[in-house]
């Protein structure tokens, strides 16, 4: 009797395909969202949005959350908890006098000799020992012949028991009942309609009080669903509907044979289930292979001549993914009540008719009733692929359908929503004016607990790459960036930007607090240089001041979030020419097939007024690193009122030359200060400085290498210290295990000699 009771998994085909899978990263449809969307020619608007597996299934479980109110999820099972019901009955049998033996105590010491009897799995030839005859008696008779594989004489008993008045029955009538459905699905030829027309039996016996103390009620439904795939499909749904989205089993691309598509299709809960696989799965890189699966789905579904089906939407998804936009547009036809799939799947078909009004009330209305959808990404989390919720997707798409109306401020915003700093920050500096950028930034809340909160997200995840890098775009989790760090990042977007417009002062609203003195110290050495009423020796050193902050520190201070700089990436790599492909309406990319560069088209190309503003918005600099140019010349005008011939004036014209070295435009620039050193400092070239000897540069240097070693050291030590708590956490971690392995192997041992 040792597993008499326990939960039989769901053997069903399609459970096997859906759960009986290796684990991996979560896949999902269309296009990993590229970082930013809007480059290539903002080609990921027009197909199809990521659908993980777990979300959408969890959003179908909810309509089964409530459908099996009285299952347990767990039941107990197993020889002792069998054991301990049966005493448990027995006891109350005879305390409320359904059993009314004459000498008790040798009652209750036979049952428990049976019990024990039964546990020992005994031969054929042992004889059990006397029992009180009654309805415990004819069970232990029936378990006996079941586990001797007897099972005529296990139906006979059981049987017995059955027939006996059902006052004399109440504690082993659902006992037995389960014990012939089982027997019923263990016969040589298992007729499936039997074991479920005997589960059903069950439960409508235990609505009328008989006692059910292993609760045979829910283990009915599990056993039912071995030879019921509806019910099966209906269980897995209403058992994801109690769980965490992270404790949905993973999803990997399987193929489907022509009958189990066929067998699916005809199912209305594994229809619903097969899309919601089939849209997980069609992946970024399986499109081809999704493509075809999609299409063999729908061509199932039409042979199984399915009338108003309940997912309609997600039918029409797939058509979407297999590329057939007509049949899309049929299947939307058919959805009863709008969900914010069939929204959704309108607003990419009214972007393919070029409705792009229309697209975006319908990408509105998807937001609005949109669900909230868990997403935990439980792996490493600087994987190469990001992974984003459905909901960041849908308002990515958004702020597409709004750019390409001309709605730039709901674009920022929508692009804020869905979590696409690069792009928001692209639409802020290139599109929105500094008067309407003020006023947006203006109006979100912004307080010291909240940048605090900011520096304290920056402190923990930016050490590596230095305080201007965007978490996110090597893939880390973007759920844990929390929204006051945007709002941060946009207010120091503005202030650069007024920087570079010079206005400082209201600039220093919006630096980072951090950043507050070296920009004060810039502005007022601009100030100073600037003052004719002050000495030349003075203005020459504010200026060679503010040169050096414009050179050091220039990107944090003026310094653009995307293009030309990409101060995002703390200016380590090229931003796309995204404002280049709005302008042209063409864009450069490559085709790894073919080994060439193609140009194409984009998808939704900018709109007049958009290309007005493109036009209109002040570019301070159009190439990267425009600040070693703005240092240069605040340079150059401390040049100018030095005396010639000085240290001071060779070591600022010689400094200003270097920093334009490496730049694209540096030739003429770099030959006017070769030229003024030839003009003012004779035989320069032949004397130059020794590592920190140049009166004015070298101290600053020095500090400035002094700086980087220290933050160098800080870094290593940090290394060190985490690698060695790695080490220690690793080697508790095998300590606890190999405690646990030892108390197994102990409990296995006691188990034997028991």
């Amino acid at each position: 009797m040792n597993n008499l009771f326990s939960e039989r998994p769901l053997q069903t085909l399609l459970v096997a395909l859906l759960f009986c899978v290796p684990g991996g990263s979560a896949q999902a449809s269309g296009p990993m969202l590229p970082e930013p969307l809007l480059a290539a020619g903002g080609e990921s608007v027009s197909r199809a949005p990521e659908f993980y597996y777990a979300s959408e299934l969890r959003i179908l479980a909810e309509k089964y959350r409530a459908k099996f109110p009285q299952i347990k999820p767990t039941s107990a099972n197993g020889s002792k908890a069998t054991a301990l019901a049966d005493e448990t009955d027995y006891d109350a049998a005879i305390r409320e006098k359904v059993l009314n033996p004459p000498d008790v105590e040798l009652a209750r010491k036979q049952n428990k000799e049976a019990r024990a009897f039964l546990a020992s799995s005994p031969d054929k030839e042992a004889r059990m020992p006397d029992e009180y005859p009654s309805e415990f008696r004819d069970y232990h008779v029936g378990a006996l012949a079941y586990c001797r594989q007897d099972m005529d004489a296990a139906r006979k008993a059981f049987d017995a028991l059955l027939a006996r008045p059902p006052a004399e029955r109440h504690y082993r009538t659902i006992w037995a009942l389960y014990m012939l459905a089982r027997m019923e699905g263990d016969a040589e030829k298992t007729d499936a309609d039997k074991v479920i027309a005997r589960c059903r039996e069950i439960r409508q016996v235990a609505a009328t009080g008989f006692a059910d103390s292993t609760d045979c009620y829910s283990a009915s439904f599990r056993l039912e669903a071995d030879y019921n795939d509806e019910l099966a499909g209906e269980l897995m749904l209403w058992k994801i509907a109690q769980i965490p989205s992270s404790e949905i089993p993973d999803n990997v691309f399987t193929d489907f044979s022509k009958e189990d598509l066929e067998a699916a299709a005809r199912s209305p809960v594994w229809r619903e289930i097969t899309s919601c696989k089939l849209m997980g799965t069609a992946s970024a890189g399986y499109v081809e292979h999704g493509a075809k699966a999609c299409a063999r789905w729908l061509a199932a579904v039409e042979a199984a001549e399915v009338r108003n089906p309940s997912d309609a939407d997600r039918l029409g998804w797939i058509a979407y993914l297999a590329g057939d936009y007509a049949a899309a547009a049929k299947w939307l036809k058919m959805v009863a009540q709008p969900t914010y799939l069939s929204y959704w799947l309108q607003a990419k078909l009214e972007l393919r008719a070029g409705h792009r009004s229309f697209a975006l009330v319908a990408m509105k209305q998807c937001l609005r009733i949109l669900p909230n959808q868990e997403f935990h990404n439980e792996g490493d989390q600087w994987q190469e692929e990001i992974l984003v919720s459905t909901g960041e997707t849908a308002y990515a798409d958004k702020a597409m359908l709004a750019l390409a109306c001309g709605n730039f401020r709901e674009s920022m915003t929508s692009f804020l929503e869905g979590k696409c700093w690069l792009d928001s920050a692209w639409v802020a500096e290139q599109l929105m004016t500094t008067t309407e950028l003020k006023t947006f930034v203006d109006q979100q809340p912004w307080d010291l607990s909240r940048e605090e909160q900011a520096l304290k997200f920056e402190a923990e995840t930016h050490e590596s790459y230095g305080p201007l890098f965007v978490l996110g775009l090597f893939g880390y989790d973007r759920a844990r960036i929390p929204e006051s760090f945007y709002t941060y990042r946009l207010r120091w977007l503005l202030a650069r930007r007024m920087t570079r417009e010079d206005r400082g002062e209201i600039a220093l609203r919006y630096f980072p607090k951090w950043l507050c003195p070296e920009a004060l110290t810039y502005f007022k050495s601009m100030e100073m240089g600037r003052n004719t009423k002050l000495p030349k020796p003075q203005r020459a050193r504010a200026w060679w001041d503010a040169a050096w902050l414009a050179r050091v520190r220039g990107l944090e201070l003026m310094g653009t979030e995307r293009e030309p700089d990409n101060a995002a990436t703390s200016g380590q790599f090229d931003a796309p020419p995204t404002r280049k492909e709005r302008l042209t309406g063409k864009y450069e990319t490559y085709d790894y097939a073919s080994n060439k560069s193609l140009v194409k088209v984009v998808e939704t190309p900018a709109t007049k007024l958009e290309k007005q503003r493109l036009l209109a918005i002040p570019q301070a600099h159009t190439q990267r690193w425009h600040y070693r140019i703005t240092a240069s010349d605040h340079a150059w005008s401390a040049a100018k009122l030095l005396p010639n011939g000085s240290d001071e004036l060779k070591d600022v014209l010689q400094s200003a030359a270097r920093w334009l070295i490496k730049m694209d435009v540096s030739l003429p620039f770099f030959r006017k200060f070769e030229d003024s050193l030839d003009l003012r400092c004779p035989g320069w070239r032949k004397k130059p400085w020794a590592t920190g000897s140049a009166p004015w540069s070298g101290p600053l240097i020095e500090q400035l290498e002094a700086k980087d070693r220290a933050e160098q050291e800080h870094r290593e030590a940090k290394y060190q210290a985490e690698q060695e708590q790695r080490e220690a956490k690793y080697q508790a971690e095998q300590a606890a295990l190999k405690q646990q392995r030892e108390e197994a192997d102990q409990k296995e041992r006691q188990k034997e000699s028991d």
